[in-house]
């Protein structure tokens, strides 16, 4: 494949991604396809496998691979009211760069965590990013297994992560981040690995 077709197919993967930025207006009419409105182009480099979090109104992108294939660890802001980007801090340099990590906003602060690093290895260690500060903090490790391409969210204030990928294959375990006393608790999880 030549190189003008790959950077041609990475870009419709960004323009793809970025619909994760647009807002989306019910007007209360039956329209499926919803009032998207186009947002501010994204300023840092092209990637994929990055991950993302809202706070509040705005929101936060971090991680993933470049062109080059290199991992990242930039941080990114997005303001949704002026519609503009601003580069925050980087994650601190005992974090390793990532990509198909995985990130969820609670409280107030942003985290992320696990993933994949340049070698090829598993990660399980997670990271607090505080706004207020443009500061990132080392929290607990993920108690699961060191893994790749798992999903996050919140809820009440706690963050969830699991499935994905570890040596093994593909996982299935969930776990419950409290940021209050900065620990994991394994939650039942049905069905099959994922």
């Amino acid at each position: 494949m030549s190189l003008k077709k790959i950077y041609y197919l990475l870009s419709i993967l960004l323009m793809g991604s970025s619909l994760f930025f647009v807002s989306c207006n019910n007007s209360g009419d039956d329209d499926l396809l919803g009032d998207w409105e186009e947002g501010s182009d994204f300023n840092g480099v092209p990637r994929s496998e990055s991950v993302g979090f809202v706070i509040g109104n705005n929101a936060y992108l971090a991680t993933g691979v470049d062109l080059d294939k290199d991992r990242l660890k930039d941080l990114w802001y997005y303001n949704s009211e002026e519609q503009y980007w601003v580069q925050k801090a980087d994650m601190p340099a005992n974090a390793v760069a990532r990509s198909a990590a995985v990130a969820f906003a609670a409280g107030g602060k942003g985290y992320v965590g696990t993933g994949i690093d340049d070698n090829g290895d598993e990660l399980k260690d997670f990271w607090c990013y505080n706004p207020a500060t443009d500061l990132w903090s080392k929290i607990a490790d993920f108690p699961g297994s060191a893994r790749y391409s798992a999903v996050g969210f919140a809820l009440n204030d706690k963050g969830y992560v699991g499935t994905g990928y570890d040596d093994n294959g593909e996982t299935k375990e969930f776990y419950e981040y409290d940021p209050t006393s900065d620990s994991w608790t394994e939650i039942p999880f049905g069905g099959s690995k994922r």
